[in-house]
């Protein structure tokens, strides 16, 4: 007795919760198709939980009720097999609606035809008795109960088979439901809809095997199986069946269950937990002190009411907790995945394994059939070009449609409101393209939801979404998540592009700290002592790298060669030009070519090799010492300086088209007699042009006068003196130029040559080379 008790009530609990789970459903998404036959399947799955716990409890309370032996409740104990049609409808919606269902809108009357017949036929079967109706007016008309006989006996067999072999029907729908899931199952290309999938079909399977032991095969074989035992298994069955759905909602977000739906179900099952245990051990408990304990029961009742106050509701904390860590915080749920992927953003500068889990991990929490990230190209201009970062489910067709419409897409809405398909085909018509805007196809490719990425008032891109494979639509809760989501994806964005803008820069300044050296390298580094003449150079890039460059070495005839240039620009192209033609002059020079002949070769060169707007101003001198004559050509370059104790400065304005312009050009070569306590400086438009904070140039002036104060000095103490002078005069050591200087000086007393300057003169010291 007390079994059947708690079988009635298992029953009937199960009973309710299968229809609020059912009314749960269909609250979330009336609209969705799949929706309501997940809820019609549910409550016609609780109407025989209901009908069947609430017979049981009947029985037991009033056994001889005539209205328990009444027709009509044994009647509607049938509407609870209109499970097995809508469990056909939900193996053949989900995950996608079959084909045929589409085609035909007639498809479901179909369906449920059978068992629609079956229901009619058994209710006023029942009411007749099987023919029992014949049977009465063939009493009340004599003469005609032989005529009747043969249809009455007739209804009654046909009556007494259907109501047998009609679980023949069920079996049916139940093998061709679980074969339509197992085979949409191996379709399944998403992980969470193949989760959800498997989930169901054990589910199901378990739960129907159990039915089909409890009710076909027990009457179809005659296991006999008692009233009791049969109950049992149809409430296994349907706990199983019920129990399936409510896990893979929380589990596996089926239906695109709502996290507080999810968290809702999840309570309901630990309070399930907690109350059964209560009834079970507290109660026993409490019955036990009463009949050995002398304590009034009205105290037992408060103790009993107490007990669960203080101990059960942390315990029930706990379960949840507990719970919501086994079913909730699974790999693939949104939430998780949104969190990792938060997480991976926070951590890493690395934008890839962003935009590989925004499309394949988002994408599959959310049970969407395509996603694509597409990113504004780094050489895009006023008008952006995006590029596809990464995608799934989308093919080249589709994108390659879709990537010239990004750029015509409107502004997202204030509230982050994702754009949706028809704004692709408006975007289409903004870019003159009204033959595909009018082309359906156009609204069938979009996607669904398209979020953009912006940091301020910067659009980076846009994280495309599909579909749901489903059919079902994006909630809000969804919608919202994302957005707040992509918010984190812009500042993700612009922190790699940042980063890795960081990662340029540091690269290229390690390049250019490299090309330095070898720049630096190539430019003479010691200069000799003791020789009839003093000579030294200075070289300032105003970046790492310059065009600037100066020269002085020994010839094989014992001549000097010295040589200033400036290429046009600044930085590496500059300094590539330079190291040409430092390559050049050195070997021309070394060749015995004299400095005209050299201009002209050098200016053919650069015209062939360059383009117009690149040049070189560039002066060339070969200098005698025994003779103390310089032969030089200018090429555009600044005058030189020739300074001379008792004259002054003058400059050597002789000059010709500097190089890379005129290819036929032809240059001239002139020649300076120096003295004893001469001056010659050469140097670039970095020196005369450098300017203080009031935008005033150094000028060849106030060089000249420099140049005068410095006839007591040495050719190295010069080169120091006017580099200190221009870069106090440039504002904090600020140049906008290269420097370069080289500054050649006849002391007035001549000294007898020493070893050293012999071997400059040979070429073995490592600043003449």
């Amino acid at each position: 007795m007390a079994y059947e008790n708690l079988l009635a009530t298992v029953y009937l609990l199960l009973g309710v919760l299968t229809t609020l789970l059912g009314l749960v459903i269909l609250r979330e998404s009336p609209a969705s198709r799949l929706s309501r036959v997940t809820a019609l399947m549910l409550f016609f799955a609780g109407v025989g939980a209901l009908l069947g716990g609430g017979s049981l409890w009947a029985v037991r309370a009033a056994p001889d009720s005539p209205w328990l032996r009444s027709t009509v409740v044994t009647n509607f104990a049938y509407l609870w097999e209109f499970f097995f049609p809508s469990l056909l409808l939900f193996a053949a919606t989900f995950p996608r609606e079959h084909p045929w269902l589409r085609r035909h809108g007639w498809s479901d009357l179909v369906i449920f035809l059978p068992h629609t017949i079956h229901f009619f036929l058994m209710f006023f079967g029942t009411v007749w008795g099987g023919g029992a109706g014949i049977e009465g007016a063939a009493g009340q008309i004599p003469a005609a109960g032989g005529l009747l006989s043969i249809p009455r006996v007739a209804l009654g067999l046909f009556y007494t088979w259907h109501r047998h072999l009609f679980s023949l029907v069920n079996l049916s729908y139940v093998a061709l439901s679980i074969f339509w899931i197992a085979r949409n199952l191996m379709r399944a290309e998403a992980a969470s809809i193949r989760s959800q999938l498997r989930t169901i079909l054990v589910g199901i399977g378990v739960g129907l095997l159990l039915y089909v032991v409890a009710a076909p095969v027990n009457v179809l074989l005659g296991l006999h199986l008692g009233g009791v035992t049969a109950a049992t298994l149809l409430v296994l069955a349907l706990a199983v069946c019920s129990g399936t759905i409510a896990y893979a909602m929380v589990r596996h977000r089926f239906l695109d269950a709502r996290w507080i739906v999810r968290r809702t179900i999840l309570y309901a099952l630990a309070s399930a937990v907690i109350v059964g245990v209560y009834l079970r051990v507290v109660r026993q408990i409490g019955t036990a002190l009463a009949s050995t304990l002398p304590v009034p029961p009205g105290v037992l009742d408060w103790v009993a009411l107490v007990v669960p106050l203080v101990f059960f509701q942390p315990m029930m904390g706990r379960l949840e907790e507990s719970m919501e860590g086994i079913l909730l915080r699974r790999r693939g749920d949104l939430r998780v995945v949104m969190r990792r992927l938060s997480s991976e953003m926070s951590r890493s500068l690395d934008f890839e394994p962003i935009a590989r889990g925004l499309c394949r991990d988002l994408a599959d929490a959310l049970s969407a059939g395509r996603a694509a990230l597409l990113l504004r190209s780094d050489r895009s201009g006023s008008n952006p070009e995006y590029v596809v970062e990464g995608s799934t489910g989308y093919d080249a067709r589709v994108l390659g449609r879709l990537l010239p419409l990004a750029s015509h897409l409107p502004a997202a809405a204030g509230d982050a409101r994702p754009l949706g398909a028809r704004d692709w085909v408006e975007a289409a018509v903004r870019a003159g393209r009204a033959e595909e805007a009018a082309d359906r196809s156009l609204a069938e490719d979009a996607p669904a939801l398209t979020f953009e990425l912006r940091h301020g008032d910067d659009r980076l891109g846009f994280y495309l979404l599909g579909r749901k494979l489903t059919g079902m639509r994006y909630g809000g809760e969804e919608i919202a998540l994302i957005g707040t989501l992509m918010n984190q994806v812009g500042v993700a964005r612009k922190n790699s592009l940042l980063h890795r803008e960081t990662l340029g820069k540091a690269v290229l300044e390690e390049e250019l700290a490299l090309a330095r050296k070898i720049q630096q390298a190539f430019l003479p580094s010691r200069f000799p002592s003791g020789l009839p003449f003093e000579v030294h150079g200075l070289n300032l890039p105003s970046k790492q790298v310059g065009g600037d460059y100066f020269d002085f070495f020994p010839l094989p005839d014992g001549t000097y060669a010295l040589a200033i240039a400036d290429v046009s620009g600044k930085g590496v192209p500059a300094a590539l030009l330079a190291s040409m033609l430092q390559a050049s002059l050195r070997t021309l020079l070394r060749e015995g070519v004299s400095p005209a002949r050299i201009f002209e070769r050098v200016n053919r060169l650069v015209c062939e090799s360059t383009t117009p707007d690149q040049f070189i101003t560039a002066f060339v001198g070969r200098f005698d010492p025994r003779r103390r004559t310089l032969t030089y050509c200018n090429a555009g370059h600044n005058y030189p300086i020739h300074h001379r104790p008792a004259a002054g400065a003058s400059l050597l304005s002789e000059s010709d088209l500097l190089l890379g312009i005129d290819e036929a050009m032809t240059y001239r070569e002139h020649s300076l007699k120096v003295e004893p306590g001469d001056t010659l400086l050469l140097y670039t438009d970095g020196v005369t042009e450098a300017r203080d904070a009031d935008d005033v140039e150094f000028g060849e002036e106030r060089l000249e006068s420099l140049l005068a104060g410095l006839e007591r000095c040495s050719a190295e103490e010069g080169i120091e003196e006017i580099r200190q002078a221009v870069l106090r005069f440039a504002d904090a050591g600020e140049l906008l130029d290269d420097m370069t200087l080289l500054l050649l000086r006849i002391p007035p007393a001549l000294e007898s040559p020493r070893p050293e300057a012999e071997a400059f003169a040979l070429g073995e010291t490592p600043g003449g080379r």
